[in-house]
């Protein structure tokens, strides 16, 4: 099938529209990343060995989201044709056989995870891996409005996920019925209803040309993939490597520190969904001052907000995770919170860098980067871990976030983009 409807009419960039569409994005972030807090947070009231076993499915989530978002999404998002409706239906067949590929993949490591005893970790992935195709594809329709720089079409299509999604966990609660896997069913069940609105919204169906998207965005999708992947690994080995040390219980505290700190991560994605398109579009009309001049505005406002909620966090981190687990076990984490919030104000001092890098096609540089600090976080986290315990967990994440400003801004300094001048 193809696409329907005619070129939509290019949106006209003023700084009022900027604001509005910022304002717009930064409300669906809060409505898409607060669906998922809420969860967690019903999660965890059953315990820290639920809390472990969603916490693991969330993360490889995270980690299916790498592949789609590097060799798809980003590069029609880095592209500046906002309006591109063959290639966002070739996309939508594309992303559907990403979709079934992940299927396969996180289906087979959660019966092997079974197999070997871990039933605790196993299950959760199972459900998971049913509802991966439509997660995958409600992602995509987020990007495609963004792309076309309409973020109140992701806003509405985010609040049909929600309003789903914790009408059937408020369901679940009422009838003292929570699980993991439940949780994940609710999610799914929110992803797959917003899929059809999706659909309705954009007016596209899935088109041939998948697989030759796919090969034409490789290219550019590779180190994408590679650089998404590394990053990956840096910001999440620290918390896999100490739950394996640690055991399914602490796991589940660290994923209870993660879930505090989450507003920084709804902030840095809100900024990033703008930020890309604003990105691309000022490389193709300014070039590398235009990226410059970009990154110079925004930083300090990102470094700004995200110390502002950094330092709430490690002020009053006891009482606040003992209100999201509903359990006094739960204060013994408030050091690691505190350590993981500290990453992210190293990570928002050059986040506005690494859009920049991408979108100047310097993602190659970019990854180089991510290695060295991917290897130190895994090295760390063991070592750490081993010797000092959950301290070392904490310390881990604080020391890779700083590890990981140092390298992308001398990357940022060595692509003469900090240099660049109109």
């Amino acid at each position: 099938m193809g696409t329907a409807g005619p070129l939509s009419t290019p949106v006209e960039v003023t700084p009022s529209s900027s604001r509005r569409r910022a304002t717009i994005t930064l409300a669906d972030q809060l409505v898409s990343s607060g669906s998922n807090f809420v969860v967690g947070a019903v999660v965890a009231g059953v315990g820290l060995r639920s809390l472990g076993g969603y916490g693991l499915a969330f993360t490889v989530w995270l980690l299916l989201l790498v592949v789609p978002r590097a060799v798809l999404t980003e590069p029609l998002l880095l592209r500046y044709h906002p309006h591109d409706r063959d290639r966002m239906a070739s996309g939508v067949s594309a992303d559907l056989l990403l979709g079934v590929a992940a299927m396969g993949a996180v289906g087979l490591l959660g019966g092997l995870l079974i197999a070997a005893g871990s039933e605790t970790f196993g299950s959760p992935l199972l459900c998971l891996a049913l509802c991966a195709p439509v997660l995958l594809l409600q992602d995509y329709w987020r990007a495609m409005a963004f792309k076309q720089q309409r973020p109140q079409m992701a806003l509405v299509n985010d609040v049909v996920f929600a309003v789903v999604q914790l009408g059937v966990l408020a369901a679940l609660a009422w009838n003292d019925a929570v699980t993991a896997n439940r949780a994940i069913g609710a999610w799914g069940l929110g992803a797959a209803v917003a899929v059809v609105v999706g659909f309705g919204q954009f007016k596209l169906w899935p088109a041939r040309g998948g697989v030759r998207l796919l090969r034409a965005e490789w290219f550019t999708g590779r180190w994408l993939l590679a650089d998404a992947t590394t990053q990956f690994v840096a910001d999440q080995s620290y918390a896999l490597l100490a739950g394996a040390v640690l055991g399914a219980a602490d796991f589940g505290g660290l994923q209870a520190a993660l879930r505090l700190v989450g507003p920084v991560v709804v902030l840095l994605l809100a900024v990033g969904n703008v930020g890309l398109p604003e990105a691309a579009r000022r490389y193709a009309t300014s070039g590398g001052a235009g990226l410059n001049q970009l990154v110079s505005r925004f930083r300090w406002y990102v470094v700004g907000c995200v110390g502002a909620y950094a330092a709430f966090v490690m002020v009053f981190a006891g009482p606040l995770l003992r209100a999201y687990g509903r359990r006094a076990e739960y204060v013994h984490y408030s050091n690691v919170t505190r350590l993981i919030a500290l990453q992210y104000v190293f990570v928002s001092v050059v986040f506005c860098e690494v859009m920049a890098l991408k979108v100047a096609g310097r993602a190659r540089s970019l990854w180089g980067a991510r290695i060295v600090v991917a290897a130190f976080s895994m090295v760390a986290a063991v070592v750490l871990t081993t010797v000092f315990g959950l301290a070392g967990a904490g310390w881990t994440s604080a020391l890779t976030g700083a590890a990981y400003a140092l390298l992308v801004h001398r990357v940022y300094r060595r692509s003469g983009l900090a240099d660049a001048v109109p």
